[in-house]
């Protein structure tokens, strides 16, 4: 608020401003001539603007506020209908509001007025931000990795070692590089993955593709084959739950575990099962294995109501024993695969933790969707089965 003020001062006598202060964590410029008024306010208070009115709100390095849902929900109410609301901040891990609106902004698949609009700005595209190296200077095998990934510039490359201070810096050093220049949106948040169950630097490089089409919100990335076979693995929310972030998903894979189709969003459990229906009997009655504490229902509306074939639905609890199993699945396929297909899957990939105590944030519906369908493409495939045929003297192979 200092910079304003100075910047105020120096315009001039002519718009008369008056400088006050209300309280000692807020201040206010008056300005006399039009009755408006610029007011800051702390991040760490519950309430830091009370009973004001606001037509413009900028909530600056909103990750770092102390007390960042309390405050910022004091004040979004007190905006304006044709306000303009602004959060900005550096990346401070995956457990905050911040990350939480860039993500769900970065995933809408409506725009409307009210919608925020996501947007971020890479270190590497400002000329601020570089070095000329000199001639003596060699890249060492991190600098050749990172310019080769995120297509920096030699320059850049410097630049980065220079802050880096070493060729082989403490991963800390990594991660604050990371989180004070973000290179882009998914591995600014990398300090938080070190509760990961998966190799991050595998699935950091694993490509994503545009949809080819989007219908009743399901993403089709591969049209469906005669000669296929297909498998959904479904991850179920309850009808009651209050929690915004839980979401119904599916994600549909083929044989050769390339992913189809996906779905996610907050939905009622009948009208999930409709998009199910549709969706599997699209792809040659695909077999769908339902994740069960809440997926009896789909199953029944599935089988009884829709007449889905019933040898096709299978359910599976998540325990304590298959729990583990998923993961492994999950983990597997990130290492030995190069293509994850679709972006919303990939980011709750990367951002799922094991160890992050408040999870409320962060969506994981996709991903254990994904693992259910790894889970029925082991169990469902056909399969192949060796034998020597005693006449004929030679391999031979029936699907079963």
């Amino acid at each position: 608020m200092e910079m304003i003020i100075r910047m105020v001062e120096d315009i001039g006598p002519e718009l008369k401003l008056e400088i006050k202060t209300d309280r000692k964590s807020v201040k206010r410029i008056e300005f006399d001539n039009t009755h408006s008024q610029i007011l800051s306010g702390s991040g760490n208070q519950d309430n830091p603007l009370r009973s004001t009115s606001l037509n413009y709100l900028l909530a600056s390095e909103i990750a770092f506020w102390g007390k960042t849902d309390k405050a910022f929900d004091s004040i979004y109410p007190a905006m304006d209908d044709d306000g303009i609301v602004c959060l900005e901040s550096t990346p401070n891990g995956i457990g905050n509001l911040f990350y939480e609106k860039y993500v769900d902004a970065k995933n809408a698949k409506y725009i409307s007025k009210t919608t925020i609009r996501p947007c971020f700005y890479s270190w590497k595209d400002f000329k601020l931000f570089r070095k000329q190296p000199p001639k003596e200077w060699t890249p060492c095998s991190d600098d050749i990795e990172y310019m080769m990934r995120y297509g920096v510039l030699l320059d850049q490359a410097y630049w980065r070692r220079s802050y880096l201070e070493s060729d082989n810096p403490p991963k800390k050093k990594l991660l604050e590089f990371a989180r004070n220049y973000p290179i882009n949106d998914i591995d600014c948040w990398d300090e938080t993955t070190s509760g990961s169950p998966f190799v991050i630097e595998y699935l950091a490089k694993m490509k994503t593709r545009t949809p080819i089409k989007e219908e009743d919100g399901v993403r089709f990335y591969k049209l469906p084959a005669s000669y296929e076979h297909y498998f959904i693995g479904v991850d179920t929310a309850d009808d009651n739950d209050s929690q915004e972030g839980d979401d119904q998903a599916f994600c549909l894979i083929n044989n050769k575990k390339e992913i189809c189709a996906t779905f996610n969003e907050n939905i009622k459990l009948r009208q999930f099962a409709v998009i199910i229906n549709k969706v599997g009997r699209m792809y040659n009655d695909a077999h769908v294995l339902i994740e069960a504490n809440i997926g009896y229902i789909v199953d029944t509306i599935l089988t009884n109501e829709l007449d889905y074939p019933r040898r096709k639905v299978s359910r599976e609890k998540t325990t304590t024993e298959t729990r583990p199993i998923l993961f492994s699945l999950l983990d597997s396929y990130i290492a030995t695969q190069g293509e994850i297909t679709d972006e919303v899957l990939k980011s709750q990939l990367y951002n799922f933790s094991l160890i992050k105590k408040d999870m409320k944030h962060i969506k994981d519906d996709l991903g254990f969707a994904f693992a259910w369908s790894l889970w029925c493409l082991d169990e469902k495939k056909p399969r192949t089965i060796e034998f020597i045929d005693p006449y004929i003297i030679r391999d031979k192979r029936i699907r079963v």
